[in-house]
């Protein structure tokens, strides 16, 4: 059991990362759909379920069940066609990240190094 004092820091955490967070311009190509992105993904076994949403123009990728999940985040920076810079908190940009699809165009996986995170469910 978690206090509630606990889950309110998290949460508070997270409110203050996002309102403090500047905006990603769109990339040349038009702007980019970030709520076909948005649900949880799998990493099983090599790590907990983390969660995909909207941020301040681009994504986040959130370990809700982490100890600070606003300092653990991942930003993500669209490029278009279902791809996403990975933005460090210090501006730097870094590796790519990869959203897969399947014949009919719904989002199946998350790739990152070489590795594909499962598509689990949506935020709804």
């Amino acid at each position: 059991m978690e206090s509630a004092g606990g889950i309110a820091r998290r949460l508070g955490g997270l409110l203050a990362a996002r309102l403090g967070a500047n905006s990603f311009e769109q990339p040349k190509g038009g702007a980019v759909n970030l709520a076909e992105y948005a649900g949880f993904y799998d990493p099983a076994p090599w790590d907990r379920e983390t969660v995909v949403v909207p941020w301040a123009g681009g994504l986040a990728v959130v370990t809700a069940s982490d100890s600070d999940p606003a300092d653990n985040l991942t930003r993500l920076k669209p490029l278009g066609g279902d791809q996403f810079r990975v933005m460090h908190k210090s501006g730097e940009e870094r590796d790519i990240v990869s959203f897969i699809r399947d014949s009919d165009s719904n989002i199946t996986h998350m790739s990152r190094y070489g590795q594909f995170t499962p598509f689990k469910r949506p935020l709804d």
